[in-house]
């Protein structure tokens, strides 16, 4: 190895020697050991402590999984996180300190306990509550920074704590503080960014979108500085821009933001300010020495401003607000501002301005209250001292003055539109009578500072537009011939006249871009609104004898003084009138009128033609009197409201516009006029009441919308005309001769109700009419429904509320009076039937009635067709087989008219019904198939009758006698299995009788005829006693049995669920000799059959008696092996259940059953002296098994199996101590019957006489008989 190698490696030892690396002595305690000392971090810096708390399941990154710097320390402790905890990356650093970090969730986007892309320095930390959380949100929720793609990024926040930070959903991806975010984005550019904020807390963060303590944005090519130092804040919060700082830019960036002292105090915001926002372009600020206070916005609520450098001094503002209307509550601006000394300390709103917005001031200012604009392009500026002292009349735009001073104190307004100073002062505060010509140019005027002031201008005498004036509200002008030009320089807030009450007086006010005036009366001269509004407030007069003017986009604002605006009137299209009080009189108007705005007040309309057009209006609260020779026209979306204080004598013409009416009142003496509405919108409002009479007219163009509780009368040859684009909520009562029209219309979507006595009603093209109820009925005149239309009749519709001298239906119509309640409708001429017409009926099927159409003539002019193509069933179900109703009750039917019917069936307890016609406006009703559930009591007695089979067998197999074989010469072979082969006889030694017990199982599906498949399951136990064999003549031998048993069973099939439960008991006698044995039983017994179906449960009990036999014989092939056929023959004879059922209200029963049956069999046997083993096979044919029945006067069909069963099974036996013996056995069935079986048993045998003591062995051996079934020594 060369000496350079040697020395480069030397230096590379000592940079990683050189690199301080402390791990703190046995502390961090977990996050896997804080991910293992940061990755077992051996160069470029790392600093950890901790000693508990953290949490954390990753991230953490800087150096990915670190060094490149770190340092934790976090003493203080805590940190979970639900990911992202830090992250910083490029060149990194981190450093934290003492710590806190707290809730942390994050949810993938930004912020959310940190984010950085480079260095970051926290020292005491503390966020708290953390979040961010929102996919592709731009939030803080305690940190972010970024600045992408690029470096430097830097932050440095000393003793921190931010609390309850957030930001948690993105309304289209708006960038969010709720503790801090700031962004940036970069095509490389490098270089400033850093954020310093010093002794901090922020307090409540949150944020839906923008500030909520911080935001910023950026989007350049680097820079943004942001310097905050004392910091502070408090509640922030916002859900748009400020609520604790937002900034903003866009294109190539910049912020540069400096706050100094800072503290705001309350933050909120919901959008603009509250605390800051200026959002939007390139920004700078400054703000030094601070405080605000009370903040909170919609819109300024302490600043927002808009940008364009900003700069406000030494500030303090105070008890800053906004919200309800909204604008400044300290700034709100939108573009500059400049200030200076500032203060404002708030009586109520300051500053505002908006649009293009400016301010500046410098030295001295204060305020103590308003300013505020919109629209006219606010400026302010002003070079020195201002002070005011509230008010200020909405500003509403430029105010300058060159150098000077201002004042205007004493409950100061002034400004109210673009003031213009052009030097000097304006101190408002002296009383001045002045007669003389009077012209100003330039400069200040000033008017009642202090006290009253008025001025007179007479002949000759002007004050100039370019002049300031201000006319406080303790001043006065008069004109006597002279004039003045009010502009958005000046301020009016006293008073300006025009002759007297008595007097016609002249002169010139012109108006050309004043907006706020005091008090003003004319009796003559000229009222010239150029541009702006000329307000008549309450005592204001401007009477018929003057001459208005209004131009174009000028206002003349009624509110609360009385006007006349009469033939002399030039008011222009685009000019407006604005009635917010008092009287406005149009008397004698024919020219066109302008824009007319009437919010409240009275209009009173005098041989005028008056138009409420395009951006005009008459609300409610307007008290309107039409008189008989006037014409209130309705156009271009303008709109009119009238109500009960109104007087409406002439005609209103709708023709395009809106007229929205809530009269509630019906009176010839309060409305006598005409409606012709031919497009726009007609709005009968809540408990309205309209009487439309002829020669009014609504047409169908008209979109009408017929409010709850409103009412329209259409009468005496009216028209009234609804389209699928109108709302019917309310009443229309076409009582006299009125013409009610519908295309298209769904009244029951809205729930509007009609009442027809006399008039005509048309539905047609699809509409569907809904009457129900006494409020909603049809008791005359004629009802057309045509061309794919329905009139529906509701269930509150009782007899006679449905009556019509003539009823027409055409083309596809319908008449639904299927609604759960018999009714005849009458109709009281004629019937007109066009083409195919549906109708829909409701049928008592038990008492064999239906709803019915009581018709005078029943006619076609064509080829029509009544099809009934719905009905259902009320009050209790159908009991007979088929009944006939009359459905068209006609005194004449042309040969013309057709009646059809639905192929509708309808369920019911017994069956299912159809409807047809059966000619002549009559139907009959025929059950077509029955209902499966009505075989239940039929399906009880079989599924009884097939469990008794098995119970027969069980009883037949229980012993056998070998006759004279004894078990030394092994003739004692098993005599027969079974003839249910699942129930085996036992195994054992017959002595002298004795006590057995059995039991069995079975799940299985019966096959009945009907299309029925019954799932079926029996259980249940028999105990009987062997008698001692009775030995007969010719080598018979006879060993009785007697036995009782429980028997029960469950079936389900269709809905239907029963259950069985009962006993019997019978005598049995086994005959024996040699190979043969035949045994014979007769049997008695009763159960309960309970019968649920539908939520209903019958309840029936039934009896049962049968007798059985069983034969067999065996073959011996082997020592051990035997071959036995037997045959069984049975018959059992069930009785007749008889109950009342709740599923239908009716009687029910079930007929007899005599079954016979026969089953021919073999089984193969194995057995031993202790056991043995058998196979079974056996076909069980039913000759006669049927079960009739009956529900209500319905005889029911015959139900029985629908054939006969195999089964096929395998057992064992199992002799235990010679007395004592038990079996098992399963058996499976096919064919008719379909399932698996299962039994087992136990045996006792004893000796009914014990034998004397004393008796031999061998005589007492001599003298047993040995019996053995199924087994074989």
């Amino acid at each position: 190895m060369n000496s350079k190698k040697i020395k480069l490696i030397a230096i590379s030892v000592a940079m990683v020697l050189s690199t301080q690396i402390v791990l703190a002595e046995d502390l961090i305690n977990d996050f896997g050991g804080l991910t293992d000392a940061l990755k077992n971090a051996t160069g470029s810096s790392v600093t950890v402590k901790l000693g508990s708390d953290i949490s954390a399941t990753a991230i953490i990154t800087t150096g990915t999984n670190t060094p490149k710097s770190v340092t934790i320390l976090g003493e203080g402790k805590k940190y979970t996180s639900n990911i992202l905890a830090f992250d910083v990356k490029p060149n990194t650093t981190l450093t934290l300190n003492n710590i806190t970090l707290d809730s942390i969730q994050h949810a993938s986007s930004w912020g959310g306990a940190m984010y950085n892309e480079g260095t970051l320095i926290l020292d005491n930390v503390t966020f708290n509550n953390d979040i961010a959380k929102t996919p592709k949100a731009v939030g803080g929720g305690a940190m972010a920074l970024v600045a992408t793609n690029g470096n430097p990024v830097s932050t440095t926040i000393k003793n921190s704590t931010f609390t309850n930070n957030s930001t948690e959903s993105n309304p289209v991806y708006e960038n969010n503080g709720g503790a801090i975010y700031v962004y940036g984005t970069s095509s490389k550019l490098v270089g400033d960014n850093t954020l310093k904020i010093s002794d901090s807390l922020f307090e409540s963060n949150h944020t839906n979108k923008t500030g909520g303590a911080i935001g910023v944005n950026n989007l350049g090519p680097s820079n943004f500085e942001i310097e905050i130092n004392d910091t502070t804040f408090t509640k922030n919060n916002s859900t748009g821009y400020g609520g604790a700082i937002d900034v903003t830019t866009g294109g190539t960036g910049n912020v540069t933001i400096k706050l100094d002292h800072a503290t705001f105090n309350s933050n909120k915001s919901g959008s603009d300010g509250g605390a800051i926002a200026y959002e939007k372009g390139n920004i700078t600020s400054n703000i030094i020495n601070s405080t605000f206070t009370n903040n909170t916005a919609n819109n300024g609520g302490a600043i927002y401003n808009g940008i364009k450098n900003l700069t406000i001094s030494n500030t303090i503002f105070d008890g800053n607000k906004t919200n309800d209307g909204g604008k400044g509550g300290a700034i709100y601006n939108a573009g500059n501002i400049s200030l200076s000394q500032t203060e404002f300390k708030q009586s109520t709103d300051t500053i505002y301005m908006a649009n293009d917005s400016a301010a500046a001031f410098s030295g001295t200012n204060t305020l103590n209250g308003s300013i505020s604009s919109e629209n006219a392009t606010s400026e302010i500026k002003n070079k020195g001292t201002l002070i005011l002292n509230a008010d200020n009349s909405g500003y509403t735009g430029t105010y300058t003055q060159e150098s000077g001073q201002t004042d205007v104190n004493a409950s100061s307004t002034f400004f109210g539109g673009e003031t213009t100073i052009a030097g000097g002062v304006l101190n408002w505060n002296t009383l001045k009578n002045y007669n003389s010509t009077l012209k100003v140019e330039k400069g200040s005027l000033n008017i009642g500072n202090v006290s009253k002031a008025s001025l007179s201008l007479n002949n000759n005498s002007y004050i100039k537009k370019d002049t300031l004036v201000n006319i406080n509200s303790k001043g006065e002008i008069k004109l006597n011939g002279g004039s003045i030009t009010l502009d958005d320089n000046d301020i009016w807030a006293g008073n300006i006249s025009i002759g007297d009450e008595n007097t016609v007086g002249s002169g010139t006010l012109t108006i050309d871009g004043l907006t706020s005036n005091g008090g003003i009366f004319a009796n003559g001269g000229t009222i010239d609104i150029i541009s702006g509004r000329l307000t008549a407030s309450a005592g204001d007069v401007i009477k018929e004898a003057t001459t208005v003017k209004i131009k174009d986009d000028a206002l003349l604002a009624v509110r609360g003084g009385d006007v006349t605006l009469g033939a002399t009137t030039d008011w222009a299209s685009k000019g407006g009138v604005l009635l917010t009080d008092g009287t406005l009189t149009v008397k004698d108007l024919s020219n066109a009128n302008g824009i007319f705005q009437a919010n409240s007040g009275k209009l009173m309309l005098e041989n005028s033609t008056f138009t409420v057009g395009k951006d005009s209006f008459i609300n409610s609260s307007v008290e309107t009197n039409i008189d008989s020779n006037s014409k209130l026209q309705i156009t271009d979306n303008g709109w009119v409201t009238i109500g009960d204080n109104d007087i409406w004598n002439g005609e209103v013409s709708l023709a395009g516009g809106t007229l929205n009416y809530e009269r509630t009142e019906s009176t010839s003496s309060t409305m006598t006029g005409d409606l012709i509405a031919t497009s726009g919108n007609l709005n009968l409002l809540k408990n309205s009441y309209i009487n439309i009479k002829s020669p009014s007219n609504v047409a169908q163009a008209v979109s009408v919308d017929i409010q709850k509780g409103a009412t329209v009368e259409i009468s005496h040859g009216a028209e009234f005309n609804l389209d699928s684009n109108d709302k019917w909520n309310g009443l229309i009562k076409n009582e006299l001769d009125g013409i009610f029209k519908t295309d298209n219309v769904n009244n029951s979507a809205f729930g509007g109700m009609l009442q027809q006595n006399k008039g005509v009603s048309i539905f047609d093209n699809n509409s569907n009419i809904t009457i129900d109820g006494k409020d909603s009925y049809i008791l005359g005149g004629t009802v057309e429904i045509k061309n794919g239309s329905a009139l529906n009749i509701g269930s509150g519709v009782a007899d006679n509320h449905f009556f019509v001298s003539d009823l027409n239906m055409t083309n596809n119509s319908a008449l639904n009076a299927m609604n759960s309640v018999l009714n005849k409708y009458q109709i009281s001429n004629d019937m007109i039937v066009e083409g195919k017409n549906n109708l829909s009926i409701d049928i008592d099927g038990r008492n064999k009635v239906g709803d019915a159409f009581i018709i005078n003539n029943l006619t076609s002019n064509t080829d029509g067709t009544l099809n009934v193509a719905d009905f259902n069933f009320i009050g209790l179900a159908p009991i007979d087989r088929q009944f006939k109703i009359r459905v068209f009750d006609a005194n004449s039917i042309n040969d013309k008219v057709n009646f059809t019917s639905t192929d509708k069936e309808i369920f019911t307890p017994i069956g299912y019904y159809n409807l047809q016609s059966a000619g002549g406006g009559w139907y009959t009703s025929n059950m077509t198939r029955y209902n499966p559930q009505v075989f239940r009591g039929q399906v009880a007695t079989l599924a009884s009758f097939n469990n008794q089979l098995m119970i027969d067998d069980m009883l037949l197999n229980h012993v056998t006698l070998d006759s004279e074989r004894l078990l030394a010469q092994s003739k004692n072979a098993n005599i027969y299995a079974s003839t249910l082969p699942q129930f085996a006889p036992y195994q054992y030694k017959k002595e002298d009788g004795g006590l057995w017990y059995k039991s069995y199982v079975n799940f299985e599906n019966l096959s009945l005829t009907q299309g029925l498949k019954v799932g079926n399951n029996s259980y249940g136990s028999l105990v009987g006693a062997d008698f001692p064999v009775i030995k007969l003549k010719h080598g018979w031998r006879l060993m009785p049995t007697a036995y009782i048993g429980y028997n029960g069973a469950h079936q389900t099939f269709n809905g239907v669920g029963m259950y069985q439960n009962g006993g019997q008991g019978g005598l049995m006698g086994t005959f024996m000799k040699d190979n043969f044995i035949g045994s014979v039983v007769a049997y008695g017994g009763g159960y309960n059959n309970e019968m649920s179906v539908a939520g209903n449960t019958d309840r029936a009990g039934n009896w049962f008696a049968g007798t059985a036999a069983k034969l067999a014989y065996n073959f011996h092939p082997t020592k051990h092996f035997t071959i036995q056929p037997t045959a069984f023959m049975s018959y059992n004879i069930f009785g007749r259940q008889n109950w009342g059922t709740d599923f239908g209200s009716m009687s029910m029963n079930s007929g007899l059953l005599n079954g016979i049956n026969v089953a021919p069999g073999m089984n193969f046997i194995y057995a031993r002296e202790s056991w043995s083993v058998y196979a079974t096979f056996q076909y069980m044919y039913n000759i006669n098994d049927q079960v009739g029945g009956r529900a209500g006067n319905v005889d029911l069909a015959s139900v029985k199996m629908e054939h006969g069963y195999i089964q096929y099974g395998l057992g064992v036996t199992k002799t235990w101590k010679d007395r004592l013996n038990s079996f098992f056995q399963i058996v499976f069935r096919n064919g008719g019957r379909t399932g698996v079986g299962f039994q087992l048993g136990l045996n006792y045998t004893f000796d009914w006489f014990s034998p004397s003591k004393t008796k031999s062995t061998k005589a007492t051996k001599g003298e047993k008989t040995i019996i053995k079934s199924l087994s074989m020594k």
